[in-house]
C-alpha cells in the first residue's frame, strides 16, 4: 500500500495477514449511533493488529439509512486517519445536500486527511516493509509512562496513536463539543496547524480541546519526530497535491533533537 502504483482488493472475507496479499476490507454498515461509530474505531485498531491496514469505514452508511447530519461529520472526522474510507451513494446521504455547518465540517476533515495523505503512506510504508500497527490504542502507547488512569479507561478509543508520531482525538459523544485531553507525565507534545505546545511534569497535564463540527480534529505530535504536512487548504481530491507544497513539522525532544 505504500507505491503510488500499488493494487488492492476489496474483500468482505478476510484472514489474519490478508494484508500482505493485497487485501482491504470495508467495515459493514452501523445502525447509525455513536456507541457503533467507537465501534468503527475500534476495528481499526483490530484489523491493523490482523495485518490489514487498508480498512475503513463505510462514511455515513447506516442499515436502516439515517440522515444525522452531526454523526456523518462524525465519521468523515474518523476518516482523517482511516487508510480506506468509502462513500457509497446507495446507501448514504450525499454531503452536498447537508446544511452549511455539516458541509462546512466535511470538507474540513477531507481537507485535514489530505494534508497528512505523505504521512499516511509513509507510514503505511513502513508498517509494510516491517511489520506494526497504524492505529495504537492510548492505554498500549502510555504504559510506559504509568498513567494508570488512561490504562483503566482502555474502552474509550476516542483518542488513539495514529502512527508513530501523531496523536488524534475524536468527539463520539452527541451534541458536546469539547472533551478533556491528558497528557501523560514527562512528555512534550504540539498540537498541528496551531503549534501550542504542552510539557508535563512530573504529573499528567488535562485541557479542554474544543472538538465543534465545524473545527478541525485536534491531533497532537509527540516530541522527537517529524511529519510532512501538505497545503490542502484549496484540495479536495488527491490530484491536487500534485503541486502543493510541503511544511515539514519538527517536534524537538527534551534534548532538542527530532
Amino acid at each position: 500500500m505504500g507505491h503510488a502504483t500499488t493494487s488492492f482488493v476489496i474483500s468482505d472475507s478476510t484472514y489474519p495477514g490478508a494484508g500482505a496479499s493485497h487485501v482491504a476490507h470495508v467495515f459493514p454498515r452501523q445502525t447509525g449511533s455513536y456507541a457503533d461509530l467507537s465501534i468503527q474505531a475500534a476495528n481499526l485498531m483490530t484489523f491493523g493488529a490482523y495485518g490489514i491496514p487498508a480498512s475503513g469505514p463505510n462514511l455515513c452508511g447506516y442499515a436502516p439509512q439515517t440522515a444525522d447530519e452531526e454523526l456523518c461529520v462524525r465519521y468523515f472526522q474518523l476518516a482523517i486517519t482511516s487508510p480506506l474510507a468509502v462513500l457509497n451513494s446507495m446507501i448514504a446521504p450525499m454531503p452536498y445536500t447537508f446544511q452549511s455547518k455539516t458541509r462546512t465540517g466535511i470538507v474540513t476533515a477531507l481537507r485535514q486527511r489530505l494534508s497528512l495523505f505523505s504521512y499516511m503512506r509513509a507510514s503505511l510504508r513502513d508498517i509494510s516493509d516491517k511489520g506494526g500497527v497504524m492505529h495504537t490504542p492510548l492505554f498500549a502507547m502510555f504504559v510506559q509512562y504509568g498513567f494508570t488512569e488512561d490504562i483503566l479507561a482502555a474502552s474509550d478509543v476516542s483518542g488513539f496513536m495514529y502512527g508513530p508520531a501523531l496523536r488524534v482525538e475524536l468527539q463520539y459523544k452527541q451534541f458536546t463539543y469539547e472533551k478533556e485531553v491528558r497528557f501523560p507525565a514527562g512528555s512534550r507534545w504540539v498540537r498541528l496547524n496551531t503549534w501550542d505546545t504542552y510539557v508535563t511534569g512530573q504529573d499528567y497535564l488535562s485541557i479542554m480541546a474544543k472538538t465543534g463540527i465545524d473545527k478541525e480534529v485536534n491531533i497532537y505530535q509527540m516530541d522527537s519526530t517529524i511529519v510532512p504536512l501538505q497545503d490542502a487548504s484549496t484540495a479536495m481530491r488527491v490530484e491536487d497535491l500534485m503541486n502543493a507544497s510541503y511544511t515539514l513539522s519538527v517536534a524537538l525532544g527534551n534534548q532538542n533533537t527530532a
